[in-house]
């Protein structure tokens, strides 16, 4: 959120359409603050905490004599390396730092306590003056919402991926793809190892083909990597197919993000992806697991195998989900569909569920997966009505029809 509120702050204000000042997240960034305030007390208490509770043990273990010259490193005293060995008349002495005797009088117990005191207020002041100056700014801005909106409203929007970003927005989109990054392993790994593992033989025995719980599995995986970093709004969601109906999902992409916003549709289906995807750690191997389908694209013998394989899911109920491009968008405008989902639709007489993509791009664009910029309307999936093959339809009809409706609800740029 703090990062989230930082790029927003900096921002054009063409590219602002709602205020999302809202209570909850002001106590969020309240929360963060206090948060940060704490871990750094603790590291500070601990540490000392740390140096008292050890320095008294290490230095009774050391025994060195008292004859010998000695040497000073650090207030430490030690004996030169031709030091005699101990002997049974003299009285071993402990290694002593210089402050060790100091923190042991009722004096010195009383200032560390003050300092601790001082720290804590000087933590606590802080967070209060970060949430004091976060609550002051939303109030300020909250005043301004109404002439914002109707300023951004009055300019046409661009649908094609920014490049005016500056180096503070540079930094800080990077700062947040490495949290989502890190909040994606955290979500995934757990979930892999005490979800996907234990479930897979059962779905593998009662339910091999569509796999329901893995995909519910996915479901939860996608919504808690993403819910912190942006929203997804599904639009006509009536016009998606009951569960338990197979059909051919098909969208324009954008982004990677495109398969975590895809999720928010609560439909199970199956991916067709290059097979590199699957060797990733964890989401790859949980993309096996789950049943979806491996594609290389530049082998004529795959592509065959791949048709085949979605002929035989779709004949046993499973649902199937192409991105008809091939690949991301490397500007936002909608490339050339290739037609190996229509036809599977055509031969099977399965319906098509037409969906544009808007807003994922602009998150995270193609081939700078490293940084995620703010996109303040967050992410829309526009569900289209179905369309049903004909007889006499062919698959580049149907392929022409379903281009034309994904790009009828982009901008015109992006057409």
């Amino acid at each position: 959120f703090f990062f989230d509120i930082l790029i927003m702050e900096t921002s054009p204000l063409t590219h602002r359409t709602e205020s999302h000042l809202t209570y909850p997240r002001m106590l969020a960034l309240a929360a963060v603050a206090m948060g940060a305030a704490c871990i750094g007390y603790s590291f500070s208490e601990g540490s000392k905490s740390l140096y008292t509770s050890q320095a008294p043990r290490l230095a009774t273990a050391t025994k060195w004599p008292l004859t010998g010259q000695s040497g000073h490193l650090r207030g430490m005293t030690r004996p030169p390396v031709h030091a005699a060995p101990q002997t049974s008349g003299l009285q071993p002495m402990p290694l002593q730092h210089p402050h060790m005797q100091a923190l042991k009088t009722p004096e010195s117990k009383m200032r560390g306590l003050l300092q601790s005191a001082s720290m804590t207020s000087v933590w606590v002041a802080a967070a209060a003056a970060l949430g004091m100056a976060t609550a002051c700014r939303f109030f300020k801005r909250a005043a301004k919402t109404d002439l914002a909106m109707a300023t951004a409203m009055a300019v046409p929007q661009s649908g094609l991926y920014r490049t005016d970003y500056n180096v503070f927005q540079e930094f800080l989109a990077s700062l947040k793809a490495i949290l989502f990054f890190v909040t994606n392993f955290l979500v995934a790994a757990p979930l892999f190892v005490f979800g996907m593992l234990p479930l897979y033989p059962i779905c593998r025995a009662f339910d091999p083909h569509v796999r329901r719980a893995l995909d519910r599995v996915n479901w939860l995986w996608a919504t808690l990597s993403s819910f912190l970093f942006y929203k997804v709004e599904v639009v006509n969601p009536e016009n998606l197919p009951a569960e338990g109906v197979a059909a051919m999902y098909v969208a324009n992409h954008q982004s990677w993000l495109d398969i975590f916003a895809m999720y928010s549709l609560n439909r199970s289906f199956k991916w067709v992806s290059k097979v590199s995807i699957f060797y990733i750690p964890i989401t790859g191997w949980a993309m096996g697991l789950t049943g979806h389908v491996a594609l290389r694209r530049t082998d004529r013998r795959s592509q065959m195998q791949v048709i085949k394989d979605c002929m035989f899911k779709m004949r046993n109920g499973v649902s199937m989900f192409f991105f008809p491009e091939g690949t991301r968008s490397k500007t936002g405008k909608v490339g050339k569909f290739q037609k190996g989902a229509f036809t599977i639709a055509k031969k099977l007489k399965t319906p098509i569920v037409p969906i544009t993509v808007v807003g994922t791009g602009n998150i995270m664009q193609p081939g700078n997966e490293f940084k995620m910029y703010s996109h303040r309307p967050g992410v829309k999936l526009i569900v289209h009505p179905m369309i049903y093959p004909g007889e006499e339809t062919t698959d580049v009809e149907l392929m022409e029809q379903s281009y034309d409706v994904i790009t009828a609800s982009l901008p015109a740029d992006c057409q």
